[in-house]
């Protein structure tokens, strides 16, 4: 289900095959064809990589496919709706696929959409020649500002803000959304984990190789993103410095390694939890962006700039058509490949960092690319877009939690200052330095202490106590700075192809 509303509105309708269908246990998906055929309330376009054999009045019938196929396909449709072709109608064409809750929210504008189209070429000259004959990008724009996507060979089902092609400033954190998609394509569905593949959707299946299904199309998101013109080089790095501060601070990696991470249990991952430092979740999306900043930067040193992360996607991404079969991969065929272009011990690399603990330093990648993560006391355009999707004041970087204009405390990160002090995710902060609590006052308190405890009165089960926290910094956030004397390689990564 993509983020951002019901599957069935009266205006909107999303039709995943997978709920619908029952077929035949024990057999291959690949060898059961289906003739499926799909009726839409009068007024609705649809959008599906399916083929159309013909349409009867409101029933559309689609061309005799596989089951594999059909599972793969949803259909999106709406009242509102718009098709803008990304490319020229032939093999690997990709078309963005528009509907929405008003007709005024169709009109993109003209910058989003060469920016779209270098996205394209950006994607092409990276892993080459497309598996699939066409591409659709069914896109539902809504107005409760969640954004999310799911990836299928022949398309992808995006989730994105009414204002996202208007508000583009606003939208730092989700403009590479469709470029990760896409991506999936290859590594995903032309090529997938071994242990993530099955020939039925009811056979369980493994997630050990999610730093690489999820962790390096996260980090060609961003970078292809930003070679399309998507992402200022600048803004990619405000990006990066929120990845590498969040990494680099998990404290529960002191027992749940990034190995382990990818076993935490598919049916609880859209599920809150109270210590997201601690537990660790899903980190193999954000580490996994700082472990292949980390492959480059050593690629790039071990072959005295000749080879780098690209020329792995080339190799290891090679030979896609439209009727190739799945390729499914290992570890030892990621390290095989890596070492096809700078021979090295990638195995004890890549264990040393995916089951490394409070050993590990995630920033290594960046700083061999000639950028460090520091702390500022003032936030970046990013920082601030970060706060505003999750509502919140951020002071993990001081304090050591953020919390609601409500004064509702959201988190606490594990073992710092507000945590030594006893604060818990759901107290409620009433006063700040005996000043009643607003945003503003917190962080000028914060900004001012002076070297002294900031005290802040809490509602904690419906009793206020008085609580001290022993911080006498400023306000941190993170940012990216040069290193002095290191080639800044992290340019020549983000240049257009």
């Amino acid at each position: 289900m993509v983020a951002g509303g019901d599957l069935l509105t009266p205006e909107i309708v999303s039709v995943p095959w997978q709920r619908l269908i029952l077929y035949p246990a024990g057999w291959y998906t690949r060898n059961i064809t289906v003739a499926p055929s799909l009726s839409l309330p009068t007024g609705l376009r649809p959008f599906t990589a399916l083929r159309v054999e013909r349409t009867e009045a409101a029933t559309i019938h689609f061309e005799t496919t596989t089951l594999e196929t059909l599972l793969d396909a949803p259909v999106l449709a709406g009242r509102y709706a718009a098709q803008v072709p990304l490319t020229a109608a032939v093999h690997g064409a990709v078309s963005l696929d528009l509907v929405a809750l008003r007709e005024e929210d169709l009109n993109v504008p003209s910058a989003r959409l060469r920016e779209l189209r270098n996205l394209i070429k950006q994607i092409r000259s990276v892993f080459g020649s497309p598996p699939f004959l066409r591409y659709e990008i069914l896109t539902r724009l809504s107005d409760d500002g969640s954004s999310g996507g799911t990836e299928h060979r022949s398309s992808s089902e995006i989730g994105l803000a009414s204002s996202h092609f208007k508000d583009w400033p606003g939208q730092i954190l989700f403009r590479d959304l469709i470029a990760h998609e896409i991506v999936h394509a290859w590594n995903g569905f032309y090529r997938t984990p071994a242990d993530l593949w099955a020939p039925t959707p009811n056979v369980p299946v493994s997630g050990s190789l999610l730093w690489m299904y999820e962790g390096q199309t996260e980090f060609w998101g961003r970078v292809l993103a930003t070679r399309a013109g998507q992402f200022t080089q600048a803004e990619l790095r405000d990006r990066l410095a929120i990845e590498a501060a969040e990494t680099a601070a998990r404290p529960g990696r002191a027992w749940r390694s990034l190995s382990d991470d990818v076993n935490y249990p598919a049916f609880m991952l859209r599920q809150s939890v109270p210590w997201r430092d601690w537990q660790r979740r899903r980190d193999y999306y954000s580490e996994g962006v700082m472990l292949w900043l980390a492959v480059d930067a050593k690629l790039r040193e071990l072959s005295e700039g000749r080879q780098n992360i690209d020329n792995f996607a080339r190799l290891f991404f090679a030979g896609a058509t439209l009727d190739a079969p799945t390729r499914t991969y290992t570890f030892e065929d990621i390290c095989r490949t890596l070492n096809e272009l700078a021979p090295a011990d990638w195995k004890t690399f890549l264990r040393g960092w995916i089951d490394a603990h409070d050993e590990l330093d995630t920033t290594v990648g960046l700083t061999q690319h000639g950028w460090q993560l520091t702390f500022t006391d003032i936030p970046t355009s990013a920082f601030r877009a970060s706060e505003d999707e999750s509502g919140v004041a951020d002071l993990t970087y001081s304090l050591g939690l953020t919390v609601r204009d409500s004064g509702s405390v959201t988190t606490v990160a594990w073992g710092g200052p507000a945590f030594r002090a006893g604060l818990r995710p759901g107290v409620r902060v009433l006063a700040v330095n005996a000043a009643p609590f607003t945003r503003e006052v917190l962080l000028a308190a914060v900004r001012s202490s002076g070297g002294r405890p900031i005290m802040l009165t809490i509602d904690r089960d419906n009793r206020n106590v008085d609580v001290s926290i022993n911080y006498t910094g400023t306000l941190r956030y993170p940012r990216l700075e040069r290193v002095d004397g290191r080639a800044d390689t992290l340019s020549a990564l983000l240049a257009p192809r």
